[in-house]
């Protein structure tokens, strides 16, 4: 930023000492209505406004609980498990930088002066900033159309960057079902003896949810002992290396597939928001959004800058419409600011960007030079004569 101060405040010494042969002026016109029509012999072009473009990277943590979450500490001592079904989003990233409009309040009309008047070659953007005049490389003519302001709306778009799913299945499929039996005893009297008789029924019942978790919790503690003798030598066959590897991995993928329906499974997925913010005149605070689980709203703020050298350009646009009534291209002196993504407890994100439309607009004087101006906030970024 001292290197910006520096070079406004040389390139404005260098131009007062310098001699103006008057062959064009620029005037500041209105914006044009509907219904009107443009000048038809001249140029125009605007002057560049700053807006923000917010990216917002939020992590977002879906939590399932296991079927058999409830037995996951009686039946195999583990604490560490999901006891509630549950989503938690978290700011991950948030990314700050300026955005280009063109300035529909700072339009600018370049007319030559005389018979002999030579208009200068303009360098534009696409929305009609002026980028550079008398440039080697782009250069429009007389007929360049009026530039108009591009419409700019707050855009609020999510986009899917990465999703981990871990799905809960039950994981084997077995009889459900037990074989239970009643037993009945009965008496009967006869020639005044007892006998008793006995009646053995069966009858089919589903299994309870707790005997479902007891035999799979024991298909996990023998899942642990197979992985133990197959490392450990114990097999009776010689398996080759890779195939031990590949036994001791597929029991490795199907035991962690059991221990999912007591621990619970969780999935993350990052999107990213982006948000484009406007900038009015008098306001220096906006609202972002809200993107966590604790609902905290976002806050943009803006912190003006102002340096000393800026009393230099104030100065130097006082003199140079006093010596002449012939104005050169107007340019801007940029307002610097410092924008901060916070909320009440926390700051995200800060950057120094600009906001030019809040800035100095000055004039140059009339003159044969070669002027590169900056495209995101039209300050002067190289002047030298031709």
């Amino acid at each position: 930023m001292q290197k910006l101060f520096l070079t406004v405040t040389a390139i404005l010494l260098s131009l007062l000492t310098t001699s103006l042969n008057a062959q064009y002026k620029v005037e500041r016109i209105r914006p044009l209505q509907a219904e009107e029509k443009p000048l038809n012999k001249g140029l125009y072009y605007m002057l560049p406004a700053n807006g923000f473009k917010i990216s917002i990277t939020v992590q977002t943590t879906v939590y399932k609980k296991g079927i058999y979450s409830r037995y996951a500490a009686a039946l195999l001592g583990i604490t560490d498990f999901v006891r509630e079904n549950k989503s938690v989003s978290e700011i991950e990233n948030i990314k700050i930088r300026n955005t280009v409009i063109a300035d529909n309040n700072q339009i600018f009309y370049v007319r030559s002066i005389g018979k002999n008047g030579i208009l200068p070659s303009l360098s534009y953007s696409r929305q009609g900033v002026l980028l550079g005049v008398n440039m080697p490389s782009v250069s429009t003519s007389a007929s360049t159309p009026t530039p108009k302001l591009a419409n700019i709306s707050r855009d609020y778009s999510k986009q899917s960057k990465e999703t981990h799913n871990n799905k809960t299945i039950f994981p084997f499929a077995e009889m459900n079902v037990v074989d239970d039996f009643d037993t009945i005893i009965k008496e009967e009297l006869r020639d005044d003896q007892v006998i008793e008789q006995t009646i053995v029924t069966s009858r089919t019942v589903e299994k309870t949810e707790e005997q479902r978790a007891k035999e799979l919790a024991a298909l996990i503690v023998e899942s642990k002992k197979q992985r133990s003798a197959l490392i450990s030598g114990y097999s009776e066959v010689n398996y080759a290396p890779e195939t031990m590897r590949f036994m001791y991995e597929q029991m490795l993928v199907t035991e962690n597939e059991y221990l999912r329906c007591f621990t619970g499974t969780s999935h993350k997925s990052n999107h990213t928001y982006e948000i484009t913010i406007d900038i009015e005149d008098t306001v220096s605070c906006y609202l972002v959004g809200t993107f966590t689980s604790k609902e905290e709203p976002l806050y943009l703020t803006l912190k003006k800058l102002t340096p000393e050298s800026i009393k230099q350009v104030e100065r130097f646009e006082k003199k140079s419409v006093d010596q002449t009534e012939n104005t050169g291209f107007f340019v801007r002196y940029p307002q610097m600011v410092t924008a901060t993504v916070e909320s009440e407890k926390k700051v995200f994100a800060e950057e120094i960007l600009h906001v030019s439309q809040w800035g100095t607009v000055y004039s140059l004087p009339v003159g044969d030079f070669t002027i590169e101006l900056n495209s995101y906030s039209g300050a002067v970024k190289m002047l030298k004569k031709r």
